[in-house]
């Protein structure tokens, strides 16, 4: 049976198993690496947004990753009316979970990262997702060079979102939480090239979010 989780508990017990498994509607999991009965190398963290404008054809997507033995920074742009992308990515050694990533969900938090090819930020205060992306040498489908964005998306308070957590049967010291929050009404700009566009009424973003132990092999349902 699966369980509806109702009510604020801690994610892990102090043997690093799962409290309770199951779903809920808002992040009542309360996250702790430091309960986690793992190698840091195991342990993976990530923080993914995307939005998408329906009206002028494209998506971007922006992720956070801190593996433990590296993190893994990724702007990718799709081009839907011609079903093509681009992307551009940067690792960083031995990051050990300093990206800086929050706890939970719901939290106040920024991250930033940059280097000579991109830069990426994401900053969430209240009902904001801030995200601010830069890739000034990407070469986009059509041609033009260059993906800059500034995006806010909103969260509303109390919003209902999709939260889980599981174990795996044959070690239950491994275990996922994740979160898909969405949709969330996405506003401001993007340059494509030298062509600023503002996103369209329509537009809508999401932020998939996760925090694990996984076991060395899986397969993805």
């Amino acid at each position: 049976m699966q369980k509806e989780i109702k009510e604020t508990l801690a994610l892990l017990k102090n043997d690093g198993t799962l409290t309770e498994d199951g779903w809920a509607r808002h992040p009542y999991w309360q996250y702790d690496r430091k309960k986690i009965k793992s190698n840091k190398l195991r342990i993976k963290e990530w923080d993914y947004y995307e939005f998408s404008d329906p009206e002028n054809e494209f998506s971007i997507m922006g992720t956070f990753s801190d593996l433990g033995f590296a993190a893994l920074y990724v702007i990718c742009y799709i081009d839907y009316k011609l079903g093509k992308t681009s992307q551009v990515s940067a690792l960083k050694p031995f990051s050990m979970h300093k990206t800086g990533l929050a706890p939970t969900p719901d939290e106040d938090n920024g991250v930033t990262f940059a280097n000579k090819e991109m830069s990426l930020s994401f900053i969430k205060k209240g009902e904001s997702r801030q995200l601010l992306l830069a890739a000034p040498n990407l070469e986009l489908p059509d041609g033009r060079k260059g993906l800059k964005a500034h995006v806010v998306l909103t969260e509303k308070k109390d919003m209902e979102s999709v939260y889980i957590a599981t174990s795996w049967k044959e070690n239950r010291k491994c275990f996922y939480y994740n979160a898909k929050v969405n949709p969330l009404p996405a506003s401001g700009y993007v340059w494509l090239g030298d062509d600023k566009i503002e996103l369209s009424k329509e537009s809508l973003g999401n932020l998939d979010w996760g925090r694990g132990r996984w076991s060395r092999e899986n397969t993805w349902f």
